[in-house]
């Protein structure tokens, strides 16, 4: 059944006018997919796919009838997204096709701040079905050669910014206003109009637990157009992120909505029913609207699998970690108590040596003249190695010559604290070398190339230990 069509569109039409009217399709489902709303949308997620129709005003016939498909997703360069929408929405004798490709470009400023950039370039068909309409003379020109189409350019600009979970869109659907001229066989001149249109958003999420898989967030929308009342939506979305969503909207002077939504992997579904307010009550039985999705390679379950798995391990490292702490400071409790015992056990044994060479003294009256007997002829014990073998305290090769050597550790800590009681006495020389391979470290305190030097040296230092020993380097 054929819609009679208002006289004053076809007085309009055959005076050679322009129509004026909210041209773009009204939809309740737009938080789903903002892209369809806003051009710097493109590309904020993962590689997406939507499809979504609308039957608005159910049991009008004619009514408008709205589809669309769209894919974006972000590209290689983290800045920038691309995507197209197809599009068709036809209303009575009145119908518009609509492609475009879009194209975003990210700015950041901080981690949880940035501006995006978007823009929709594309073409525009709208048609006029006169051999549809009802009229009142049949034979009139204007409607004689039955359809009438025109293609032209279309193009939509937006913004985007962000910061933290505030979210704030403007976009200009339409920059540039097409007219599209027909003409009649009787030469008569009337155009169609593509108008310039203002959208804004302002969103803003509150999460509701820790995880962040449930939250809510109010947005808000507005629509303006030259010729057309103010329009603004109101919605209230609670978003369960593994799950759905369901959500609550005021369209001003028009309905109020209620949608839900599922998610199942990577699969999206979602409807809304509208209902009509005021005097389109006695009219309409409402309007319906369904969208489905897909996310190819979720990122957001994605992430939550890794933040969950990272969270884990982190905890694991932390419990290892303060395992290990307290191992380390009882290690260092026991060492220092051992190296207590040590010098404790040195002083015993000094002690002993000391009393024992006493005891031998008195009893072997010919034990000091031999000792400076060979003193005296120079008999002394030196051991020998490779410069090739052994490395110095920064690692470097250890030079040729004679070292006077006090002290041997194979404790690390030992030989270090060994070396700086031997520097706070005044042994300026103290350093220590170690043979490649082995964890003794030779603590000495004088150098030279000289053996005699050596030998006298190694002679005044007995006084720290009888076991100082010269070590030749060739």
């Amino acid at each position: 059944m054929k819609t009679i069509i208002y006289s004053t569109i076809i007085l309009t039409l055959l005076t050679g006018g322009n129509i004026f009217s909210q041209q773009l399709p009204l939809g309740s489902q737009y938080y789903v997919n903002m892209y369809s709303f806003n051009p710097a949308e493109v590309g904020t997620s993962t590689l997406q796919t939507f499809f979504s129709h609308r039957s608005q005003f159910a049991g009008i016939s004619n009514g408008p009838q709205t589809t669309y498909l769209s894919v974006d997703g972000p590209t290689k360069y983290d800045k920038m997204g691309l995507g197209f929408i197809a599009m068709t929405d036809r209303t009575d004798i009145l119908s518009k096709n609509t492609f475009v490709v879009s194209y975003s470009y990210k700015l950041k400023f901080g981690e949880n701040h940035g501006l995006n950039f978007g823009l929709n370039l594309g073409i525009l068909n709208n048609s006029i079905a006169f051999d549809e309409a009802i009229i009142i003379d049949e034979y009139d020109a204007l409607v004689s050669n039955s359809n009438r189409s025109k293609t032209g350019f279309t193009s939509d600009f937006g913004l985007l910014y962000k910061i933290k979970e505030l979210q704030i869109g403007v976009s200009v659907p339409q920059v540039f206003s097409n007219s599209n001229l027909y003409i009649n066989t009787s030469g008569e001149k009337f155009s169609f109009t593509s108008s310039r249109h203002y959208r804004a958003s302002v969103k803003y999420t509150f999460f509701l637990n820790e995880s962040k898989n449930l939250s809510v967030y109010p947005l808000l929308a507005a629509r303006f157009v030259n010729g057309a009342p103010f329009q603004y939506d109101a919605n209230v979305i609670v978003d369960f992120k593994k799950i759905g969503w369901i959500g609550m909207t005021y369209h001003s002077n028009y309905a109020f909505s209620s949608s839900v939504g599922l998610r199942y992997q990577n699969m999206i579904i979602g409807y809304v029913y509208d209902f009509p307010l005021g005097y389109l009550n006695q009219f309409t039985k409402g309007s319906h609207e369904f969208i489905l999705g897909y996310r190819f390679g979720d990122k957001n379950k994605k992430d939550d699998f890794n933040s969950d798995e990272s969270n884990k391990k982190i905890k694991q490292l932390e419990i290892t970690q303060n395992r290990h702490e307290k191992l380390i400071d009882s290690l260092i409790q026991t060492n220092d108590k051992l190296y207590e015992d040590a010098l404790n056990q040195k002083d015993l044994v000094d002690s002993l040596i000391e009393r024992l060479l006493n005891k031998n003294q008195s009893e072997d009256s010919n034990y000091e003249g031999n000792k400076n007997k060979n003193k005296n002829n120079g008999i002394e014990t030196i051991r020998t190695g490779s410069a090739t073998d052994f490395i110095s305290d920064d690692g470097s090769e250890v030079q040729k010559g004679y070292y006077v050597v006090v002290g041997s550790f194979a404790i690390q800590e030992y030989a270090k604290r060994f070396k700086n009681g031997l520097l706070n006495e005044g042994y300026s020389q103290t350093k220590s070398i170690q043979r490649k391979g082995s964890e003794i470290k030779n603590v000495y305190v004088f150098y030279t190339d000289d053996i005699n030097e050596a030998i006298n040296e190694k002679r005044k230092y007995t006084n720290i230990d009888e076991s100082v020993w010269v070590l030749r380097i060739d």
